[in-house]
């Protein structure tokens, strides 16, 4: 469970009823989404960062990285069949809204037309972390 005050990930055992986990993450987390293939958690912060932890087992993560992306942009989607996690990005400096993603082999966003282009971003970072599976 991703909160907001304070801003942190909590893990809990079901069974026991107990937290195993407490690591702080960015600000105003709004989705979280594990991905089994690699055992990451991907948490999409409104503060402009998505936080990538690693499991290393049920009751233990550690933080394996951030990716920067825009204030404001906390909506996204993580589709495992496609390796893919896309990200809404608001209106930001000038530039239009955005669905920007980062998916294996690929630094693609699409504008608000559709229109796709090739975009060097930040989520060549994220890629670079999502190929060491």
């Amino acid at each position: 469970m991703a909160t907001r005050k304070p801003a942190s990930l909590l893990v809990f055992d079901t069974q026991a009823g107990t937290r195993t986990a407490d690591l702080p993450i960015a600000g105003d987390a709004d989705d979280l989404f594990y991905d089994a293939k690699r055992r990451r958690l991907y948490v999409i912060c409104g503060d402009g960062v998505i936080n990538i932890l690693q499991q290393k087992d049920a009751d233990h993560y550690e933080r394996a990285g951030e990716v920067r992306t825009v204030r404001g942009a906390r909506t996204g989607l993580f589709v495992p069949s496609r390796d893919a996690l896309f990200v809404a990005v608001p209106v930001h400096a000038g530039g239009p809204a955005e669905i920007r993603f980062t998916q294996r082999g690929s630094r693609k966003a699409i504008d608000h037309d559709g229109d796709a282009f090739l975009r060097q971003t930040v989520f060549a970072r994220f890629e670079r972390g999502m190929a060491n599976a």
